[in-house]
């Protein structure tokens, strides 16, 4: 029986590229940008509530533009994609080409900047990662939080352990996987970023070129 064929978009090296992304600009924002998080907005919420009660309102409004930001970036690619860009082609070589200048610039930005303003774009970027890059092989799965995914690596390894079916196993597999990345991306953020600081998010321009230049491959064919 022929194996199904995915969209590069959906393959799992493509994942566990986005998810190794994901990790490495929450743990580059929150150790290099006074404690905030580009993607994992329920951090900020947390952190916005214990501000407010604690009775420290500018520093809540510090992390309410991440998380408005992020609504933001979510509503734009939303529009962007049904309105714009759908009739033309896929949005994911666009979308990741968007992401690509768009670490460039938050590089530049926060050399110069407050760091409200490069979380905020962190954030920005982030909703657009998460909402144009939904399934690895067919599967649901988020590449900027992993508390779904984790859940679902339980339940798809059960249900493969219990129903003996190779298919749940298989996605057990990769989304084990993706979590991984995740892990390992935090991990490399955190330790750069001792050497490199705020410079440290240029190195995220490698893994979106490769992934610019994949997808732009698929395109071709």
């Amino acid at each position: 029986m022929n194996k199904k064929s995915y969209h590069m978009a959906e393959r799992l090296r493509t994942a566990s590229m986005l998810t190794f992304i994901g990790g490495f600009m929450d743990a580059y924002s929150f150790k290099t940008q006074g404690g905030h998080f580009s993607g994992m907005q329920t951090g900020n919420m947390i952190y916005l509530m214990m501000e407010l009660a604690a009775g420290r309102y500018w520093s809540a409004l510090s992390y309410l533009l991440p998380i408005v930001c992020f609504i933001i970036g979510a509503m734009f690619t939303y529009f962007i994609r049904k309105k714009i860009i759908y009739k033309r082609g896929p949005w994911y070589l666009t979308s990741a080409t968007l992401m690509f200048v768009g670490i460039f610039i938050i590089g530049l930005s926060s050399m110069t900047s407050y760091n409200q303003l490069t979380v905020a774009l962190l954030a920005f970027f982030a909703a657009i990662q998460a909402e144009t890059f939904k399934h690895v092989r067919g599967t649901p799965y988020a590449n900027i939080m992993m508390t779904g995914n984790l859940k679902s690596f339980s339940v798809f390894l059960a249900q493969g352990i219990s129903e003996r079916d190779p298919i749940y196993l298989r996605k057990a597999r990769n989304t084990f996987l993706v979590v991984l990345a995740f892990a390992f991306g935090a991990y490399l953020s955190a330790k750069l970023s001792n050497y490199m600081g705020n410079n440290t998010i240029f190195l995220l321009m490698i893994p979106f070129g490769v992934l610019m230049w994949i997808l732009y491959r698929e395109e071709k064919k």
